[in-house]
């Protein structure tokens, strides 16, 4: 989902786990917030009205909105604000430890094990400048 806000595309969604995290539902008077559209149950009627609130609203969503809504779940954000944290808590930024990289399995490559994006933004409001 975040991935497609990513690229200005809004997203229709099931209004429960991941995606009432990561998707600003359209209310018809939003657009300035809006990144999708979420169906409240999981029935072909409910899945039915969303698709056609989807195509009579499509033309008002902003690729811009969407893709600044997306950058608050974005790596860099989570990281400074992970610093900002550990130098409240503890006065000194952690220093790097060879068990925050991980292996993907094929050879030369890794990844860090820290949590890179997931739909919970680590701070309210706008990523920071």
């Amino acid at each position: 989902m975040v991935e497609a806000e990513a690229a200005g595309t809004p997203v229709i969604a099931f209004a429960q786990g991941g995606a009432a995290d990561c998707v600003v539902a359209a209310d018809d008077t939003n657009w300035q917030e809006a990144t999708g559209v979420l169906f409240p149950e999981q029935s072909v009627e409910s899945v039915v009205q969303a698709v056609r609130r989807f195509l009579a609203w499509e033309h008002r969503f902003d690729p811009a909105v969407l893709q600044a809504h997306a950058a608050r779940f974005s790596r860099p954000r989570f990281v400074r604000a992970l610093r900002r944290h550990a130098r409240a808590v503890w006065g000194a930024e952690p220093e790097p430890a060879d068990e925050r990289t991980v292996s993907s399995g094929r050879p030369g490559t890794s990844r860090s094990a820290l949590p890179d994006g997931g739909c919970r933004s680590p701070l309210p409001g706008p990523p920071p400048t």
